[in-house]
């Protein structure tokens, strides 16, 4: 004691929170703010929008591709029958079918024919030609055009012989498909007059 004062000593020990409170909490830095949750979640709702848009566009895209590679087999199937002993005796008056074909129009842009021809005119006919299948395009996908309205590809024995609509094939025959909702997609199945059967 000096001067009527007593000298105290303090020692403080332990950490900052062994200190009286001042009223006022410190931030943790734990939590997220609202507009942090808010930005993240545009960014997950803007992400998941562009995924489902480009997730239909390739499936449509898919779709068109599948028919497009059914409508080969199915020129395919027909050349095939064609070349082998399948000439079966199921034209008119029990006569053998002389060639098998695919016929395709644009006013049934949603489907069409496998055929046996029955005559000599090597192109699809009501009266005497059988069809053998009605076929329909995958659904979302129609026919766009084709190298006439009518198109008629016969493939005769024994090469086969390409005929388009009749006569014999010297310019390739075309059929495009497209998108129904879409006819800016589109794809290009081409049969030349040797019989090549493609995709361009």
């Amino acid at each position: 004691m000096k001067n009527g004062f007593t000298q105290h000593h303090f020692c403080l020990k332990g950490n900052r929170e062994s200190l009286p409170s001042t009223g006022f909490r410190e931030k943790s830095g734990a939590g997220f703010s609202l507009v942090e949750i808010l930005v993240v979640f545009f960014i997950i709702a803007t992400l998941t929008t562009i995924l489902i848009t480009n997730f239909a566009k390739g499936k449509q895209q898919f779709a068109l591709q599948r028919a497009a590679h059914k409508i080969i087999q199915d020129l395919r199937k027909a050349q095939e029958m064609s070349m082998s002993a399948r000439l079966e005796e199921i034209c008119p008056g029990d006569e053998k079918a002389n060639g098998f074909g695919i016929y395709f129009n644009e006013s049934s842009p949603n489907s069409y024919l496998l055929f046996a021809n029955c005559d000599e005119i090597y192109s699809y006919n009501t009266t005497d030609d059988i069809i053998l299948e009605d076929i329909d395009l995958e659904r979302g996908i129609k026919i766009f055009s084709l190298s006439s309205i009518f198109l008629s590809v016969a493939f005769v024995p024994p090469s086969p012989l390409v005929y388009v609509n009749g006569s014999f094939a010297l310019e390739p025959a075309q059929i495009v498909i497209c998108l129904e909702k879409d006819d800016s997609k589109t794809k290009i199945i081409e049969v030349n007059e040797a019989g090549l059967i493609e995709i361009k």
